[in-house]
């Protein structure tokens, strides 16, 4: 309810440069999740956190390349089997869901060098 109050931007993108985007919410999630899945295992286990939403977005990705006669079959929960039926597979989007996780394994392995480099120098 609340988004539809924002007005539409100003501007559009070209097409070409629209469809090229389009997979950034998906690497967006998988990023965000991984950072908050990690923080909430205190800190631990980042290739979990990482794979974890990975696995979860692409299995949602691929779940909408099925045909409508699979899913139909779905349980109905959540509203799963719509956003299965109505859902459009992307590769870029599936490609979205690993860049998304090593982007987010690849920060907090940064941070962890970073971390035990001053802890080395007696700075932390």
């Amino acid at each position: 309810m609340v988004l539809a109050q924002i007005p539409a931007a100003p501007f559009e993108l070209p097409p070409l440069i629209a469809s090229w985007l389009g997979w950034l919410p998906t690497a967006t999630h998988v990023f965000a999740f991984s950072l908050l899945t990690w923080l909430a295992l205190g800190g631990r286990h980042p290739v979990f956190a990482c794979g974890l939403w990975c696995v979860i977005n692409a299995l949602f990705e691929l779940g909408q390349a099925l045909p409508a006669s699979v899913t139909a079959e779905f349980p109905d929960v959540l509203n799963i089997h719509s956003y299965f039926h109505t859902g459009v597979f992307d590769l870029l989007d599936l490609a979205a869901c690993g860049f998304g996780a090593w982007l987010a394994w690849y920060l907090l392995q940064s941070q962890a060098r970073r971390n035990r480099r001053l802890l080395g120098k007696g700075v932390i």
